[in-house]
């Protein structure tokens, strides 16, 4: 129960402590202000107390969805001492994954015996996870009432720029990287699988590196150097900014990767989406990417000196996947 309430309050995010503490101070914090407006990204919300509200409510929301669905999706190999058991053990990891931290119950995670074959359970864990790493500033803008119904009036209104890469960047690189998973282990640690579960383990395993949660359905150590290279990648990137995921993020990669396209095309504005980026946020996101590449690189310099018995690749991995928050190991940490 405290590991669940901590990743609960980590993930409501330190905006939303700032917002409870203006009311428990009774400030009278207004949304007006600029800093909440960008977390926001919308002027729909008028109080600060009402953004806390539907923080919470959407946060709450999900994660009760998704902990019925896992409930009646336990096999009955799991036993638990009572029904109320089972659901806490339901709302455990549909809190986990809401919030990208990857925890579970299990001793061996989802690679659990009985478990690595329900599928029901990896969809759902799936769905909540790419939900959590879209971040609160992209459900508000997909799922909040008034936009829902605004939208059915008007098909033509576009969603804000920042969903618009955090949501179509996920998929992406989810569809990408399922792809590639799926043909570079079909012979591999896929082989023993039927083709549904050869999909679904492919799908699992990269939504949980893009999201940076962490749960695996295949044993990370015996993957192919490509494989490995390509979780890598996605655990480099992740997901939405203002989300629970780690990584540099979506929108830093896509910046950085219209720069590049600027340059070859040799054009003087930064453009995506009808819109114009300032070169102060491409700025941005470069030093975002070079801090990342530092860290990385200096973790990765001591541990082989440290470390010398483990390979380059290893400590590599270990070191992406910590900096990253995915948790994933190739059985080294331990």
């Amino acid at each position: 129960f405290v590991l669940m309430m901590l990743m609960q309050l980590g993930g409501l995010n330190v905006v939303s402590f700032g917002v409870v503490f203006a009311i428990f101070l009774r400030l009278g914090v207004s949304v007006r202000q600029e800093g909440l407006d960008n977390y926001i990204g919308t002027d729909s919300f008028f109080t600060a107390k009402g953004i806390f509200v539907k923080i919470l409510f959407i946060c709450l929301a999900i994660e009760f969805i998704g902990a019925i669905i896992i409930y009646y999706s336990f096999p009955d190999e799991l036993k638990f001492s009572s029904s109320g058991h089972k659901f806490f053990s339901a709302l455990f990891h549909s809190v986990s994954g809401f919030q990208t931290a990857g925890l579970t119950l299990f001793t061996n995670s989802i690679y659990e015996p009985c478990l690595r074959n329900v599928y029901s359970v990896q969809l759902c864990l799936s769905a909540v996870s790419f939900l959590g790493a879209l971040g609160i500033p992209a459900l508000f803008d997909l799922f909040s009432i008034p936009n829902i119904k605004e939208r059915w009036k008007k098909p033509w209104k576009q969603m804000h720029i920042s969903t618009y890469i955090a949501f179509y960047g996920s998929i992406m690189l989810i569809v990408t990287g399922t792809i590639l998973f799926f043909i570079l282990e079909y012979d591999n640690v896929l082989l023993n699988l039927s083709y549904p579960g050869k999909f679904m383990a492919s799908l699992f395993q990269v939504v949980s590196a893009n999201s940076t949660t962490g749960y695996n359905t295949v044993d990370i150590g015996l993957l192919k150097t490509p494989t490995l290279l390509m979780i890598m990648s996605l655990l480099f990137i992740g997901a939405g900014s203002g989300s629970t995921a780690g990584g540099i993020k979506t929108s830093t990669v896509t910046i950085i990767l219209l720069s590049i396209y600027g340059i070859v095309r040799g054009k003087k504005n930064l453009e995506f989406h009808k819109r114009t980026i300032s070169y102060q946020m491409l700025d941005t996101a470069y030093a975002i990417f070079l801090f990342a590449v530092i860290i990385i690189s200096s973790a990765i310099f001591a541990l082989s000196i440290i470390e010398p018995q483990f390979s380059f690749l290893n400590i590599s991995f270990e070191v992406v996947a910590s900096w990253s928050t995915g948790g994933f190991s190739m059985g080294i940490t331990q």
